[in-house]
């Protein structure tokens, strides 16, 4: 048995993790993580040539413009979780999903006008500028469309629908899923979707 902070181990509240589930999820976040580092790099090194000959420091600095959306996934992914929290004390906050779709946008054009800045500095023709900026505007979106596939496009609304429809149709899995004061959601979304 592994110790309580590798895994979870609580069977009397059906909140377990066995050594096979922790692989498997070790396998899908490597998974996924060589999938969009491969979609991202094939993005920056489209970007790297058309700037002219190939130069591992001209892509490094291409990849470095994609920090501004990669610090507006780490600040969303933490604050998901306060949002949550602030939910379940019954702080209902109806602007995150604006909010966050507006950083997204902001930090995404940010890293195309880096793009744009970098790919000015490395060549002076226009169509090539224009061809590495293009490039770095799909890096953030071929991600996306990796993470998409690979998590096989389900969102995660539709996931806790079908979760908690497994939850009312099976005794054993309701105690996993029951919070107190939501029987009557449970039941409700059960008979919505019959």
């Amino acid at each position: 048995m592994l110790p309580w902070f590798v895994l979870t181990n609580y069977p009397d509240l059906n909140d377990m993790m066995t050594p096979l589930d922790g692989v498997v999820l070790l396998i899908y976040i490597g998974g996924m993580a060589t999938a969009m580092g491969l979609a991202l790099s094939l993005c920056l090194a489209l970007a790297t040539r058309a700037c002219g000959a190939w130069s591992w420091p001209r892509f490094h600095h291409f990849a470095q413009g994609l920090i501004p959306v990669a610090a507006c996934g780490v600040f969303l992914g933490l604050s998901s979780l306060t949002v949550t929290m602030l939910k379940a004390e019954g702080i209902v906050l109806p602007f995150v999903a604006f909010l966050r779709a507006a950083l997204l946008i902001g930090a995404g054009l940010w890293a195309v006008w880096l793009g744009w800045s970098i790919a000015r500095t490395k060549t002076g023709s226009l169509p090539r500028q224009l061809a590495a900026t293009m490039a770095v505007a799909g890096a953030p979106r071929s991600a996306a469309s990796s993470g998409q596939a690979c998590s096989g496009g389900s969102s995660d609304a539709r996931r806790r629908e079908r979760f908690a429809l497994q939850a009312i149709k099976n005794p054993l899995a309701r105690g996993f899923l029951w919070c107190p004061g939501e029987d009557s959601n449970l039941h409700a979304l059960a008979s919505a979707s019959t």
